[in-house]
């Protein structure tokens, strides 16, 4: 076996044990979440995550912050859409909703740490850097992208839902 696959089957494990422990993060907040109504405690409750999984991230190179994305910043951004935005508890997706959500966005943000090296932005000089400001901007966002993808798999998922009924 090559060095270099090696190397690329251990990250995609990486990731893949990322992903899982994201999950369960995603299925604790989702219980969490359906018992709260305040949309103010909602998006307090996801920051939460988010911001402990930034500070633990903050001083790694930026493939490494993104892989670790998968941890807690892709459940918020799965999260944060139906929970925060939506105008009453009726229209809360169901959790396989939720799941089929989450693998998705979960495959975008595994494919975006080879996305920086590959095409070269990571050796942008003030993403090379490493600062923890460096790596804020590109975590909020990449919350910001995963988000507004979740917005549209969620828009999608309730037009394919209305179509089928």
């Amino acid at each position: 076996m090559d060095v270099d696959v090696g190397f690329l089957g251990i990250v995609i494990l990486i990731e893949m044990a990322f992903w899982i422990i994201g999950f369960v993060l995603l299925s604790v907040l989702v219980f969490l979440l359906k018992l709260i109504d305040n949309r103010r405690i909602r998006f307090g409750v996801l920051l939460l995550p988010a911001i402990s999984g930034y500070t633990y991230l903050m001083r790694g190179d930026t493939p490494m912050l993104l892989a670790g994305m998968l941890i807690a910043g892709v459940p918020m951004s799965v999260l944060l859409p139906p929970f925060v935005f939506q105008k009453s508890q009726k229209d809360i997706p169901q959790f396989r909703q939720f799941f089929y959500c989450d693998v998705i966005i979960s495959f975008v943000a595994a494919l975006m740490p080879f996305f920086f090296v590959f095409s070269g932005i990571s050796m942008v000089p003030i993403i090379f850097w490493h600062t923890p400001l460096s790596n804020f901007i590109v975590y909020v966002c990449a919350v910001a992208l995963y988000s507004l993808l979740a917005a549209f798999l969620y828009q999608g998922i309730a037009a394919i839902k209305t179509r089928d009924e």
